[in-house]
């Protein structure tokens, strides 16, 4: 008990020694707060300032765990073993276990695909940013539908659009072609795409971070379009109101301006008018249907009607299949919250 509590008081120290440092706690608390309100991308990247002023392991920890809840199984890998060969704020020995146990259930999670890139210099961005791959050249990937370009000098650009499922493991092959008119580039020395083995961090501390397209995405643009048509039905509305009632006041001015409807030359002008607000009347009531259209129907397609996304179909399948749940806390100097796995 005497080695324990020795031990909770100099970790207490260390902390405290850190707390002095203002503007890294306000960013600690800023990210705790942050995580406890399930924002896992501010968290992330608080976490990941905190840790470019002051890195040690517990800033890993907070990022690697904020990312496995956000489901960027790879990155929380990533992170989470850095946190384990930190040495500088190390993690408590209960923690190194709860870390080792989520980063056997994050790779649970991790799609392989077995890499055939031609050339094999070729840089390979999956959504946006390096791809990360293992000794074996294997591409790893959360779950979900992602993006990849391949590209290389002297050859064209491919795009792959590919979905990755849990548990599936196969071949990928990415071959680019010649570029009209250019000739393949010489071998340069290295690689554009690091081979690591599997159990090697990939992006450093403070990487930022891509995520696939979420049910808020889609949501999101569900609403844009449905503003979109509720603004454009609103205007053509008021546009074939107003333009209406100005050409049924000209059509009664001429009535009277031409009996038997023959009219003189002075009423052309009342006539012209007449016309031209019949015509805009027309147009803005079609422009008022087009939108009300457009806003049924993007009500309709909404994530609300709509089927889930594969990611969300794997974030349901892993919460399904986890058959243990673990309390962990996350503490930085006493500040501390609950993490349930």
């Amino acid at each position: 008990m005497e080695g324990e509590h020795g031990a909770a008081a100099a970790g207490a120290s260390q902390d405290r020694s850190v707390a002095t440092d203002k503007p890294y706690r306000e960013l600690i608390e800023a990210a705790l707060h942050e995580y406890q309100l399930a924002n896992w991308d501010e968290a992330i990247a608080l976490f990941q300032r905190a840790h470019a002023m002051n890195p040690g392991a517990r800033t890993l920890n907070g990022i690697g765990k904020a990312a496995y809840e956000n489901r960027q199984y790879v990155l929380a890998i990533t992170y989470l073993r850095q946190a384990l060969q930190e040495t500088r704020h190390p993690v408590t020995a209960k923690q190194r276990a709860e870390l080792t146990d989520l980063i056997r259930r994050a790779e649970a999670f991790v799609v392989h695909f077995t890499l055939d890139l031609d050339p094999a210099d070729a840089t390979l961005q999956v959504d946006s940013m390096p791809a990360t791959l293992t000794s074996e050249h294997e591409l790893l990937m959360d779950p979900g539908e992602h993006e990849l370009v391949a590209s290389n000098p002297g050859r064209e650009n491919v795009v792959r659009r590919v979905r990755a499922v849990v548990g599936q493991r196969e071949r990928l092959t990415i071959a680019l072609p010649v570029a009209a008119g250019a000739a393949p580039a010489k071998d340069q020395p290295g690689s554009s795409l690091a081979a690591l083995p599997p159990s090697a961090a990939v992006p450093a501390a403070g990487r930022s971070f891509a995520g696939s397209t979420s049910t808020a995405e889609r949501g999101s643009r569900s609403r844009t379009l449905t503003l979109v048509g509720v603004i454009a039905g609103g205007a053509g509305l008021v546009l074939g109101g107003v333009t209406g009632l100005w050409a049924l006041s000209s059509t009664r001015t001429l009535k009277d301006e031409c009996p038997g409807n023959v009219c003189q030359p002075a009423s052309r002008s009342t006539l012209s008018t007449a016309k031209t607000t019949a015509t805009l009347s027309t147009i803005g009531f079609g422009v008022a249907i087009a939108g009300a259209a457009l806003a049924v129907v993007s009500l309709l397609v909404s994530p609300a009607h709509a089927a889930p996304s594969a990611d969300d179909v794997s974030k349901q399948a892993s919460e399904s299949a986890a058959s243990t749940r673990a309390a962990a806390r996350l503490t930085f100097g006493g500040a501390g919250i609950a993490l349930a796995f």
